[in-house]
């Protein structure tokens, strides 16, 4: 029984430092995939289940696409550094914002994966274009889904409270 003891508490740190050492502090750097691109747009979600985003349209996935949130024409000056006091709250390492983009990272708090969310200001349009993912595996149980809807959600409670 003791070896079977210790070998369980072996895997657990084992399975406990791999992610750590595959994603070798990752929250604290930018992905150099993100951003926004040459043609004005966020990058594209790969075909795997872990992205979620606005602009992403892909027939194999349709469940990565949510659509962009809106906001009231009255807060297009202040809308990303709302999204941004949102983001903070809600657990994100902010790696870079300004006036039209903000790059975020989450960390799961078991295995340390990380997550990236980012925000692309459209003000022509009054919308908050978005994508999350994650950087490592293939699926993420809804996790970067999820995060999207709370941060919909927590958005939308803020805009009507002020």
């Amino acid at each position: 029984m003791l070896k079977f003891t210790f070998a369980i508490i072996i895997m657990l740190i084992l399975f406990g430092c791999i992610p750590r050492i595959l994603t070798n502090n990752q929250a604290d750097k930018k992905n150099p995939l993100l951003g926004i691109h040459k043609n004005g747009y966020l990058a594209a979600c790969p075909d795997k289940p872990n992205c979620v985003s606005s602009e992403t349209h892909t027939k194999s996935l349709p469940q990565s696409h949510i659509n962009a949130i809106s906001y009231p024409i009255e807060f297009n000056d202040s809308a990303m550094s709302i999204a941004e006091e949102i983001l903070i709250d809600m657990g994100a390492h902010i790696i870079t914002s300004d006036a039209k983009y903000i790059g975020a990272t989450f960390c799961s708090k078991i295995f340390a994966f990380v997550d990236d969310f980012e925000l692309r200001l459209q003000s022509s349009d009054h919308l908050l274009q978005f994508r999350s993912a994650s950087r490592l595996g293939y699926s993420d149980f809804g996790v970067n889904k999820k995060r999207v809807l709370l941060f919909k959600q927590r958005l939308k409670q803020k805009l009507n409270s002020l």
